[in-house]
Parts: C-alpha cells; sequence; structure tokens
C-alpha cells in the first residue's frame, strides 16, 4: 500500500481551504458577490485544488484496494440544498466521477440565500460524504445499483473498516 502521511491522514489541505472558506463567506456582502470572490481568488483556487487532490488520492487508494475504476473527485463550491455529494452515473448506470460539496446551505429556496447562511463541511462531515460516495461505487461495481438499501450499507461498512485499519479513524463519524 502507498504511505498514506500525518497531512492526508489529518486532511490538512482541506482544513487550510475551509479556513478560507469561511474567511471568504465573512467578507462577501451577496451571493453573487461570493460566487465572484470563490472563482476568481487564487488562493482560493489553489487551496481547493489541494483539497480536492487529499481525497482523490484517498479515493485511488479505495479504488486499488477494492479493484473499483478510478474516477476524478471533484469538490464544486456551488451547493444544493439537499445534495452532500454525489456519485455521477453514466446512461448505464455506473457512476463516472464523484462530486463532494464542501459548502452546506439553509433549507430555503436559493433566491432568499444570503452569503451569512452559507457554512464550510467540517472534516469529519466532508470525509462522512465522501465515504458515503465511495460506497455507492462499490455497491453499483458489485450489485450493478446505488441506493441506500442492504447492499449500500454493507459496503459502506467494508470501507469504513479499511479506512479505520489505515489510520482514518478519527474522521469517521459513525459506525454504519
Amino acid at each position: 500500500m502507498t504511505k498514506i502521511t500525518t497531512d492526508l491522514y489529518s486532511l490538512k489541505a482541506y482544513e487550510k481551504f475551509s479556513g478560507t472558506l469561511k474567511n471568504l463567506i465573512s467578507r462577501a456582502q451577496s451571493l453573487t458577490e461570493f460566487t465572484k470572490l470563490a472563482k476568481t481568488d487564487t488562493e482560493v483556487k489553489r487551496l481547493k485544488e489541494k483539497a480536492r487532490g487529499e481525497f482523490e488520492q484517498i479515493y485511488s487508494l479505495l479504488a486499488r484496494h477494492f479493484d473499483l475504476p478510478y474516477l476524478p473527485v471533484y469538490m464544486p463550491l456551488r451547493k444544493k440544498v439537499s445534495v452532500r455529494g454525489k456519485a455521477f452515473a453514466s446512461p448505464s448506470g455506473f457512476p463516472t466521477e464523484v462530486r463532494i460539496y464542501p459548502i452546506e446551505a439553509p433549507g430555503k429556496p436559493y433566491e432568499e440565500w444570503h452569503p451569512s447562511d452559507l457554512t464550510y463541511s467540517s472534516k469529519v462531515a466532508i470525509f462522512d460524504t465522501f465515504t458515503h460516495e465511495v460506497a455507492h461505487i462499490l455497491e453499483a461495481k458489485r450489485y450493478g445499483r446505488m441506493g441506500h438499501g442492504q447492499s449500500f450499507k454493507k459496503a459502506r461498512r467494508e470501507i469504513e473498516e479499511v479506512l479505520r485499519e489505515w489510520g482514518f479513524g478519527d474522521l469517521i463519524r459513525r459506525v454504519s
């Protein structure tokens, strides 16, 4: 197995990125301004890419362990209220990418959002979302479907067990 660094165990890049998001949220006067700042601030873009890379590295390790296909991991800054992550699927139903959303938003219509309504996901929350999406990929590989039934729960438990063995236990929210 590839050597896992202390920085990766602690999601150090994500931690720096989330601190920058907190600052960006507090500076923005409107949602439009937040979006513009997020898209144009070179430090935000650099830190987001490093944070995304951490998750892609962990996914690659899991993919090798479970014989999953390589899939890109994306971390969009836009946020849908009801979605924390997504394993995007092809028309055949197999996942083609993993998306994890680092911004959490209120449960009200988008038009009513203000920057002060936005929060960034903690390391534990974003890792939980990531683990959830990888479980969908393992489930799709084994059973040809994605859902939240027993096959998903089994896949999630197996992934969490491996992540604990590798030293990521502090980032796992709960036992599935």
